[in-house]
Protein backbone atom coordinates (compact mmCIF):
# COMPACT_ATOMS: atom_id res chain seq x y z
CA UNK A 1 0.00 0.00 0.00
CA UNK A 2 1.68 3.35 -1.03
CA UNK A 3 0.10 6.73 -2.18
CA UNK A 4 -0.34 7.62 1.83
CA UNK A 5 -1.44 3.70 2.46
CA UNK A 6 -4.80 3.74 0.80
CA UNK A 7 -4.59 3.02 -2.33
CA UNK A 8 -2.75 -0.30 -3.65
CA UNK A 9 0.09 0.52 -6.31
CA UNK A 10 0.80 -2.30 -8.79
CA UNK A 11 2.60 -0.35 -11.48
CA UNK A 12 6.59 -1.06 -10.90
CA UNK A 13 7.00 2.39 -12.36
CA UNK A 14 5.06 4.25 -10.04
CA UNK A 15 6.78 7.49 -9.05
CA UNK A 16 5.82 6.88 -5.49
CA UNK A 17 7.22 3.26 -5.17
CA UNK A 18 10.46 4.56 -7.20
CA UNK A 19 11.24 6.71 -4.47
CA UNK A 20 10.19 4.66 -2.04
CA UNK A 21 12.96 1.72 -2.94
CA UNK A 22 15.87 4.65 -4.02
CA UNK A 23 15.57 6.54 -0.72
CA UNK A 24 18.76 6.80 1.00
CA UNK A 25 18.55 4.19 4.29
CA UNK A 26 20.98 5.05 7.20
CA UNK A 27 23.89 1.77 7.67
CA UNK A 28 22.97 -0.33 10.36
CA UNK A 29 25.52 -1.11 13.31
CA UNK A 30 25.78 -4.57 14.33
CA UNK A 31 23.16 -5.19 17.26
CA UNK A 32 25.23 -6.32 20.33
CA UNK A 33 24.01 -9.92 22.27
CA UNK A 34 22.30 -7.81 25.01
CA UNK A 35 20.77 -5.53 22.12
CA UNK A 36 19.10 -8.65 20.87
CA UNK A 37 18.52 -10.35 23.98
CA UNK A 38 16.07 -7.01 24.41
CA UNK A 39 14.85 -6.93 21.22
CA UNK A 40 13.89 -11.13 21.55
CA UNK A 41 12.15 -9.91 24.76
CA UNK A 42 10.04 -7.07 23.39
CA UNK A 43 9.32 -9.83 19.61
CA UNK A 44 7.98 -12.19 22.30
CA UNK A 45 4.36 -11.14 22.26
CA UNK A 46 4.07 -9.72 18.97
CA UNK A 47 1.93 -11.32 16.27
CA UNK A 48 3.22 -11.57 12.65
CA UNK A 49 3.02 -8.95 10.61
CA UNK A 50 4.15 -10.00 7.11
CA UNK A 51 3.48 -13.50 6.05
CA UNK A 52 5.03 -14.58 2.86
CA UNK A 53 3.40 -17.29 0.86
CA UNK A 54 4.17 -20.11 -1.50
CA UNK A 55 4.83 -17.47 -4.29
CA UNK A 56 7.99 -16.13 -1.70
CA UNK A 57 9.08 -12.65 -1.91
CA UNK A 58 8.08 -10.46 -4.15
CA UNK A 59 8.62 -6.76 -4.99
CA UNK A 60 5.35 -5.76 -3.54
CA UNK A 61 6.02 -7.72 -0.42
CA UNK A 62 9.59 -5.83 0.26
CA UNK A 63 7.81 -2.77 -0.13
CA UNK A 64 4.86 -3.93 2.62
CA UNK A 65 7.81 -5.09 4.53
CA UNK A 66 9.59 -1.89 4.40
CA UNK A 67 6.75 -0.22 5.29
CA UNK A 68 5.92 -2.10 8.20
CA UNK A 69 9.82 -1.51 9.76
CA UNK A 70 9.34 2.24 9.21
CA UNK A 71 5.69 2.10 11.11
CA UNK A 72 6.92 -0.56 14.08
CA UNK A 73 10.96 -0.94 13.94
CA UNK A 74 10.25 -4.43 14.98
CA UNK A 75 8.86 -7.07 13.38
CA UNK A 76 7.90 -10.49 13.19
CA UNK A 77 7.67 -12.46 9.61
CA UNK A 78 6.11 -15.75 9.09
CA UNK A 79 7.00 -17.91 6.47
CA UNK A 80 5.69 -20.78 3.95
CA UNK A 81 7.27 -23.82 2.82
CA UNK A 82 8.90 -26.97 4.70
CA UNK A 83 12.49 -26.63 2.95
CA UNK A 84 14.76 -25.00 5.85
CA UNK A 85 17.56 -23.76 2.74
CA UNK A 86 14.51 -21.94 1.12
CA UNK A 87 13.22 -19.90 4.33
CA UNK A 88 16.97 -19.21 4.79
CA UNK A 89 17.49 -17.54 1.52
CA UNK A 90 14.01 -15.71 1.85
CA UNK A 91 15.05 -14.54 5.70
CA UNK A 92 18.46 -13.29 4.13
CA UNK A 93 16.66 -11.62 1.05
CA UNK A 94 14.19 -9.80 3.57
CA UNK A 95 16.96 -8.73 5.64
CA UNK A 96 19.29 -7.51 2.87
CA UNK A 97 16.45 -5.82 0.74
CA UNK A 98 14.69 -4.24 3.84
CA UNK A 99 18.03 -2.99 5.23
CA UNK A 100 17.25 -4.70 8.50
CA UNK A 101 18.96 -6.66 11.00
CA UNK A 102 17.32 -10.47 11.91
CA UNK A 103 17.12 -10.43 15.70
CA UNK A 104 15.68 -14.15 15.65
CA UNK A 105 15.20 -17.38 13.52
CA UNK A 106 12.87 -20.09 14.84
CA UNK A 107 11.44 -22.25 12.62
CA UNK A 108 9.02 -20.33 10.32
CA UNK A 109 9.11 -17.37 12.11
CA UNK A 110 11.60 -14.19 12.27
CA UNK A 111 11.77 -11.20 13.57
CA UNK A 112 13.61 -7.89 12.00
CA UNK A 113 14.64 -4.86 13.45
CA UNK A 114 15.23 -1.11 11.90
CA UNK A 115 15.30 1.69 13.94
CA UNK A 116 13.07 4.65 12.38
CA UNK A 117 15.56 7.35 10.85
CA UNK A 118 13.05 9.53 11.52
CA UNK A 119 11.41 8.80 15.30
CA UNK A 120 13.00 6.14 16.66
CA UNK A 121 10.42 4.09 18.87
CA UNK A 122 12.29 2.17 21.00
CA UNK A 123 15.52 2.66 23.28
CA UNK A 124 17.82 -0.35 23.02
CA UNK A 125 20.05 -0.86 25.95
CA UNK A 126 24.12 -0.50 25.67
Amino acid sequence: MLHGGMIPCRNLRCPALVAFFTRSVPQLMPLKPSQKRYLRGLAHSLKPVIMVGNKGVSEALLAEFSIALDDHELIKVKLAGDDRAERAAQISKLGEAGHAELVQSIGKVACFYRPNADKPKLALPK
